[in-house]
């Protein structure tokens, strides 16, 4: 059994120092991270099997209510000169700029409030949840390198309910694609109120939800594919649902602590079915300085016809071979209806973030099943060293037993990087990744090796 959602497997191969490595984003949410940025990179990077001079001027402003992110990646061509005629200008990598909707990228994102506040608004690049995450968690819609997808999400928050909405990609609903087109909507209330006419109690805490969420593309046969296709072939879909109802109630609240306890239960509409049991909280150190540790403990049990978070952080490459790795994989969604619906399944799920003064920040998601593999993600930065700032991702899947946890092998997943700050805000990047890159001779996702060096004007305010 593989349970593969937060596998930390890929990594675009232009990503450089100012890019946000996998995890990053999630514990940066958790910690409420946000710094307003601007600077630009420069390095040499390789893509395939050719080298390019990669320039990105960038620009972040996270003002409260509203944050812009604008990006202008440009890698320039350098060898080999084959096919350098049917790029843009001569110069600038065609599959950057080969269609109209990428011509947008140039704009990230575009917010408007925060998630859980009364309104919130994103467009463009997603990393977004739908409730608690047990259905879509985390779910990230730009993986491919060739393409930029502009997805959405809606939210409203009321004293008596409220909503929340996400689309991967606006501009794919209305074509013919084999990308997906992932819908999801959770509508909760809060009866207290209701009953009540918003009285303050801690009843009104309580909220009641029912959630969905479909892939209305979802792969069920892919065709042959040349050794060198970089996106699998399609040749049938259908539409993948998994809906639930869920329940919390903020227990506990104060300058110190933050608990909330809540349950979860979902089905696919194939039958199988998962329950969620878990604790959220916010812990608060009193020694005058702003610390805080998110915490989040779940129980599962769970079908073997149903995984967890089944839109998760990498369904976009799931879709297409699950699990990841293994030679003539199937898709996700039929990967699934091939499972046992009679055995149950039971397991832990959790995850902790620290940051201290912004100093070192750690944060870690461990999951682990009875009788099944566990896997482990961790996250480790140190941006604050007066001359040399670190940070690292490492991931391991199908974990067997304690000896197994930190082996770097075909399960394992690692991101280093390392600036060294050669005069005042102009840094030398050095970095190294694995990411997963389809195969289409064995129709799967392999691990490939990559790295990048250039250097980077940074500008923090």
């Amino acid at each position: 059994m593989r349970i593969l959602y937060f596998l930390a497997c890929w990594l675009p191969a232009t990503a450089l120092a100012m890019d946000a490595m996998p995890g990053e984003d999630r514990f940066g949410s958790m910690l409420n991270l946000n710094e307003q940025s601007a600077g630009a990179s420069l390095g040499l990077t390789k893509i395939d099997d050719a080298y390019f001079l990669q320039l990105k001027p960038r620009f972040s402003l996270n003002l409260g209510a509203i944050g812009v992110g604008i990006e202008l990646p440009l890698n320039v061509r350098l060898w080999p000169r084959e096919g350098s005629d049917e790029d843009l200008f001569g110069l600038l990598r065609k599959e950057d700029w080969d269609e109209e909707a990428e011509w947008l990228k140039v704009i990230r994102h575009v917010r408007l409030g925060k998630k859980g506040g009364k309104v919130h608004l994103r467009y463009g690049e997603l990393a977004g949840d739908i409730g608690h995450g047990t259905i879509v968690g985390r779910y990230v819609n730009n993986v491919d390198l060739n393409s930029f997808r502009a997805g959405a999400q809606f939210d409203m928050n009321t004293k008596w309910g409220g909503f929340e909405t996400l689309v991967s990609d606006v501009d794919d609903l209305g074509r013919d694609t084999q990308a997906s087109k992932l819908v999801a909507l959770r509508m909760y209330s809060k009866p207290y109120a209701w009953a009540t006419g918003g009285k303050d109690s801690i009843l009104n805490r309580l909220r009641v939800g029912i959630s969905w969420a479909s892939d209305i593309n979802a792969p069920m046969a892919l065709g042959t594919a040349d050794a060198d296709d970089a996106n699998p072939n399609v040749e049938s879909t259908q539409k993948s649902v998994v809906y639930g109802a869920d329940a919390d109630l903020q227990v506990f609240q104060n300058a110190l602590l933050t608990v909330t306890p809540y349950v979860d239960y979902n089905r696919t509409d194939r039958g199988g079915w998962g329950l969620h049991t878990g604790i959220m909280a916010v812990a608060k150190l009193p020694i005058g300085l702003d610390l805080r540790v998110p915490m989040r403990l779940e129980y599962r049990r769970f079908t073997k016809n149903y995984l967890p978070a089944y839109y998760g952080t990498f369904y976009e490459v799931e879709r297409y071979a699950y699990p990841i790795g293994d030679a003539g994989g199937l898709p996700k969604w039929a990967w699934l209806q091939q499972q046992d619906s009679d055995e149950g399944i039971n397991g832990l799920y959790g995850e902790a973030a620290f940051d201290f003064l912004k100093l070192v920040q750690v944060g870690a998601i461990y999951e682990a099943y009875l009788g099944y593999t566990s896997n482990l993600n961790i996250f480790f930065n140190v941006p604050a060293l007066k001359v040399l700032q670190f940070k690292a991702y490492y991931a391991r899947i199908n974990i067997e037993g304690l000896d197994d946890l930190f082996v770097f092998d075909e399960r394992s997943s690692a991101v280093a990087q390392a600036r060294y700050e050669l005069l005042k805000g102009i840094y030398l990047v050095a970095r190294a990744s694995r990411r997963w890159t389809y195969n289409g001779a064995n129709a799967s996702y392999a691990p490939t090796d990559e790295w990048n060096f250039g250097a980077e004007y940074s500008l923090s305010f």
